[in-house]
């Protein structure tokens, strides 16, 4: 209908435009189609595109066979062609061999155009299927949030895991928080913690970088068996998942009555859906009583509305499940009831490669969204935290839901390139007498104070810094030391060398005495170790989020835990600070002075600490 009707198609240029129009149209309809059709799993293609990328090209449609596709694309490629070559001819009943030997120039330059377009077609859609830019697309409109997940077999020392007060694990605790300023994850999740009450969350990653949220074994968590008592383990287990501050999404709990150690945290979206990320520590000797405890808090989760995506992590110990074949049977029927509840509940298990050093998959991602979980990786043995079991990593792809709260920057002065020659100098003209000397104390410490303020504004530059929020002794050396740790692990993993594991083993016991040493350094002086730095107090101030005195103190081997014991011992050890009192036989007369009228009494001074801001 668009064609023009003679051989010079540039003649009448409205008409050429149109016909030129109608032949891309007809384009997109066909590469349309043969995206559709390689975007099918079937035999032939066998990475079909997503449907995320397909997308980007087409717009969505209700997909048939592959046969029918390839059909109709036949069909109406041949009813086009015929229904050209008729127009040309004006004869219907003319056959396309009788065409091509007759046709004129223009028509069969006509019909070897068309074959070509098809050709180009078909390679185009090839490209674009084949291509790097169509698998990363580079960025986009997704917000990309980083978990971190592993089952590090205990915090604490194994020797006080039956302690109430037990001893933190300083090495399984420093490797943790070597991969958190490494890698700054969004997420952590963690089981197998062994934590219990006395142990704060400030002890295993800084207050003011991560909201942390637990749930430490307890009977509720991990009830006796009825029968076997011996299968209750009273210590041990624990779970627990920290959501990075800077994240703005009101990381809330959901409370659950679950009688299993299973924790889900709701993150709440810029598009007012929620993402549930739940983990789960499931002993492998509990039976039917906690596989129903499990999936009642699943089950109740899939039910509300309002959560858009779940996500669960955890450690199952499901040792007999097959998750490379799906329809395998276990010969568990319990593992088995496990498989066919997360089927029921449209959540499939990601992860296909053994978790556990023993080549066991014993640790689960399970999602009903898994097109969200994106680079998967799981690490080698003992790479970031040592434990039996292997760490993962991967990526939850929330699209333009994620937003970041920047950490504010303070100005500080950048001494390392003052002017100190200038500043002396600048210095040393100043008659001091002349603001100082001939004026109350007052105004005289508010002019020095005015005019050394301005000489350092002159002389000293000024930059801008991001509040630091790793620990203070986690510096350049510490993680140079890791650095070579993980070195020598990686060299082990190649070699299987007695060597280099004897070298890992040195680094990493090099890495916790490096850092128990800064450790007391920053928070003591050298020079007398009964003396605290203010660098403590600012650890103390940091890690407990208040400045008030804590709930228990402790002090030359006396603890206190009440307001009468611990201002005796605060008065103990602010009263040792102090030298003995000097002994000159010197007379110093004080009655020509400012200060002779001075009077030091109980009433004065308890009036003078009444008024003390306790939070200063």
């Amino acid at each position: 209908r668009f064609e023009p009707q003679y051989d010079n198609y540039f003649q009448n240029p409205i008409q050429s435009y149109i016909y030129i129009i109608y032949y891309f149209l007809i384009f997109y309809i066909t590469l349309f189609m043969e995206i559709l059709i390689l975007s099918l799993p079937n035999r032939v293609y066998k990475s079909p595109l997503s449907h995320q990328q397909l997308h980007a090209y087409i717009s969505p449609i209700r997909i048939l066979p592959t046969d029918t596709y390839l059909a109709l694309i036949s069909t109406f490629y041949f009813i086009l062609l015929s229904h050209v070559i008729n127009q040309r001819t004006h004869d219907k009943a003319l056959s396309i061999a009788h065409y091509l030997k007759n046709a004129t120039r223009s028509m069969k330059r006509f019909v070897a155009t068309s074959l070509s377009l098809y050709t180009t077609i078909i390679n185009i859609t090839l490209i674009v299927i084949n291509n790097c830019s169509l698998l990363n697309p580079g960025p986009c409109n997704f917000n990309s949030l980083s978990v971190f997940y592993q089952n590090v077999q205990g915090l604490i020392t194994y020797s006080s895991l039956g302690s109430p007060d037990p001893t933190l694990n300083i090495t399984k605790v420093c490797e943790l928080n070597s991969y958190v300023v490494m890698h700054c994850p969004d997420i952590i999740i963690l089981n197998e913690t062994w934590l219990k009450d006395n142990v704060k969350n400030s002890e295993l990653l800084p207050n003011n970088e991560y909201k942390i949220f637990r749930l430490d074994r307890s009977p509720k968590t991990h009830p006796p068996h009825p029968t076997d008592p011996k299968k209750f383990r009273r210590n041990g287990g624990g779970v627990l998942i920290a959501i990075k501050n800077t994240l703005d999404m009101n990381p809330k709990l959901l409370k659950t009555k679950a009688n299993a150690e299973i924790l889900s945290i709701l993150l709440n979206l810029k598009s007012g859906k929620k993402i549930c990320i739940t983990t789960c520590y499931r002993v492998g000797t509990l039976q039917e009583r906690n596989f129903n405890e499990i999936c009642n808090h699943v089950q109740n989760i899939s039910n509300n509305k309002s959560i858009s995506k779940h996500i669960v992590v955890g450690d199952f110990n499901l040792d007999t499940i097959n998750w490379n074949d799906v329809n395998s049977c276990s010969p568990n029927s319990l593992h088995q009831k496990f498989v066919n509840f997360f089927n029921e509940n449209c959540m499939d298990q990601i992860l296909n490669s053994p978790t556990h050093y023993r080549g066991n998959l014993l640790d689960l991602v399970l999602s009903d969204a898994p097109h969200i979980i994106k680079d998967i990786y799981i690490a080698d043995h003992n790479e970031f935290i040592k434990s039996d079991h292997f760490a993962i990593t991967f990526n939850i792809n929330v699209k333009g839901a994620v937003k970041r709260i920047k950490s504010p920057k303070r100005t500080i002065r950048n001494y390392k390139k003052a002017d100190w020659l200038n500043m002396n100098r600048d210095l040393a003209t100043i008659d001091w007498a002349q603001y100082i000397d001939y004026t109350d104390i007052n105004t005289a410490w508010s002019n020095f104070k005015n005019i050394l303020n301005s000489i350092c504004d002159r002389h000293i530059p000024k930059a801008k810094i991001r509040n630091n929020t790793s620990y203070p002794w986690y510096d350049s050396e510490v993680n140079k030391i890791n650095r070579k740790k993980e070195r020598y692990r990686s060299q082990y993993k190649t070699s299987k060398n007695p060597e280099h594991y004897r070298k890992y083993s040195d680094a990493r016991k090099e890495l916790k005495s490096v850092i128990k040493s800064k450790m007391r350094s920053n928070l003591f002086d050298e020079s007398n170790n009964s003396t605290l730095t203010k660098k403590f107090w600012s650890y103390v101030k940091c890690s407990s989020n208040s400045s008030r005195i804590p709930e228990h103190i402790f002090h030359e081997n006396i603890y206190a835990n009440n307001s009468y014991r611990k201002s005796n011992l605060f008065n103990t050890f602010f009263y040792n600070q102090f030298s003995e009192a000097s002994r000159y036989d010197i007379d110093i007369n004080f009655s020509d002075t400012q200060f002779h009228d001075f009077r030091f009494n109980v009433t004065v001074v308890k009036q003078i600490l009444n008024y003390i801001d306790i939070n200063k």
